[in-house]
């Protein structure tokens, strides 16, 4: 019998299965795969199923243990794995509006994604209550709908991350912005770091009056600090690796969505959680000086 881990009342779980094709063989019960992880030989699906909990059972009892046949499993992809290991990321939806971001195997991002003023209000209030610092470093990012023509489409979604807690606003569906989320971002002792910063902060005048007063692109940041001049060429993903010495790579089916849609997707709110929460370890790593290169 392998291990299920009930999520609450929406009926999804965690299975531990030997491989997402072993996953597939056994999808004729109704429940449909959420997101995976890989690691340490083996593969954790969530699924949210549209049955019973008696069919979650049943899809328990079919995966099995691993045949002697599945166990010989090839040097490839055994090396797939390890692969994973180190890239592994999820989420679980913890309520309507928050979920939890795992990544990297230990790092837990809890995140709020919302368009309601006064939850953004609440979680600015929470961070300067928990944060009662002078000075911040705040990763920042913004998201819209990628146009194919010349006009553009107007920001829809605002990324913030202060250590492990990051905030999801939705711009283009909030029912109004909270003055307490203009005073965060004009606040001269925090400091907004993030990868083509200028180009964000612009959008953010022009589509919803926001001024963010201490923006800093990590590319001339990470110039500064290590000397080294291509990293004015990078983008996230090559100064995740450089700096905080970890793979991540957002797939064009998510660069390319609709951010502006009401509802997110998870693989959405996971990747968006993700960049404002590499900008700010990029930051903090290189404000603290040499800490990087996957240590600290």
């Amino acid at each position: 019998m392998l291990p299920v881990r009930a999520l609450g009342a929406a009926r999804t779980c965690w299975l531990r299965m030997s491989s997402p094709f072993h996953f597939l063989e056994i999808l004729g019960v109704p429940l449909l795969p959420t997101c995976w992880w890989g690691a340490n030989g083996r593969w954790w699906l969530l699924v949210a199923g549209g049955g019973s909990r008696r069919a979650e059972d049943d899809l328990v009892e079919e995966a099995g243990e691993l045949s002697p046949e599945e166990e010989k499993e090839e040097p490839e992809k055994r090396k797939s794995t390890a692969a994973h290991q180190k890239m592994s990321r999820y989420i679980v939806q913890d309520s309507d509006s928050t979920f939890t971001v795992t990544f990297n195997g230990r790092e837990n991002i809890f995140t709020t994604l919302t368009a309601s003023g006064n939850e953004a209000d609440l979680w600015i209030s929470d961070i300067l209550r928990l944060r009662n610092e002078y000075h911040l470093i705040v990763g920042i990012d913004v998201e819209w709908r990628p146009s194919r023509s010349r006009m553009q489409n107007p920001t829809a979604l605002l990324q913030i991350c202060v250590d492990h807690r990051c905030l999801l606003f939705q711009l283009l569906h909030a029912d109004y912005i909270p003055h307490s989320l203009k005073e965060f971002l004009s606040n001269p002792r925090f400091t907004f770091v993030g990868v083509g910063i200028n180009e964000d902060i612009e959008r953010l005048v022009e589509d919803s009056g926001l001024m963010v007063q201490n923006a800093v692109d990590l590319r001339e940041l990470a110039v500064q600090m290590t000397g080294r001049l291509e990293m004015r060429q990078m983008g996230l993903k090559t100064l995740a690796e450089e700096i905080v010495g970890v793979q991540v790579s957002k797939p064009n089916s998510v660069k390319m969505s609709r951010w502006d849609q009401e509802v997110l997707t998870l693989d959405q709110i996971m990747y968006a959680c993700l960049d404002a929460f590499l900008s700010f370890e990029i930051g903090r790593r290189l404000y603290a000086g040499g800490s990087f290169l996957g240590s600290g």
